[in-house]
């Protein structure tokens, strides 16, 4: 008991180290978002690692302007949009978000909301843009969330989707079981090249 105890205060030790550390470079990285030259692009990625790694310039010959920002959660995101985050005329956006929020226990209530208010915050400034919400992918051996609770968000914002977002659905990267596929991860949560190739191929089809 003792033993599991340590290294149990070991990991809360470790992880507010971590927390405290990503939160200086969120900051940092939307500042240089928001900074950043947005005009001439087509595609605006929005989200957090998960975009923040993919490293495309172009979707369908579609200028592509990057704003991921690893361990972003939808609380981030909100508020950063309500301070002007994005600036460029984007005619398409693709967010990937929420993740991160079951991996800091947030609760289903409050990632829904969140991503029902950034979906308005979106449209309000993009009316004629087409915004896609891409649904949170299942993790492999991740310590840190659950395919459970991201089933449980994604379940919940289907239900709840504003008429204006269309859907995207990577089901081509889960495996028999219902996680990500290890051939497309290298990390149990984050996508290597080979996954990234697929999703473009098939978003060519609702672009």
């Amino acid at each position: 008991m003792l033993f599991r105890l340590f290294y149990y205060l070991k990991w809360r030790i470790s992880f507010s180290k971590r927390a405290k550390e990503s939160k200086i470079r969120k900051k940092i990285k939307f500042k240089q978002i928001r900074d950043n030259n947005q005009q001439n692009f087509d595609i605006c990625l929005l989200g957090d690692s998960l975009i923040e790694y993919w490293t495309t310039k172009t979707i369908s010959d579609r200028k592509c302007f990057n704003a991921g920002v690893g361990d972003a959660t939808t609380e981030d995101v909100l508020e950063q949009l309500n301070n002007d985050l994005l600036n460029g005329t984007f005619k398409i956006i693709i967010l990937i978000l929420g993740t991160n929020d079951v991996k800091y226990k947030y609760t289903l209530q409050q990632s829904v909301e969140n991503l029902l208010r950034i979906f308005a915050v979106l449209y309000k400034k993009y009316p004629d843009s087409k915004i896609i919400y891409f649904q949170i992918p299942p993790v492999n051996g991740r310590w840190d969330r659950t395919n459970f609770k991201i089933e449980e968000l994604n379940t919940t914002i289907l239900s709840k989707l504003p008429s204006y977002i269309t859907t995207f659905k990577l089901e081509i990267l889960k495996n028999l079981k219902g996680k990500l596929d290890n051939r497309y991860t290298y990390d149990g949560l984050h996508f290597n090249q080979q996954a990234y190739k697929l999703i473009e191929k098939k978003l060519i089809s609702i672009l």
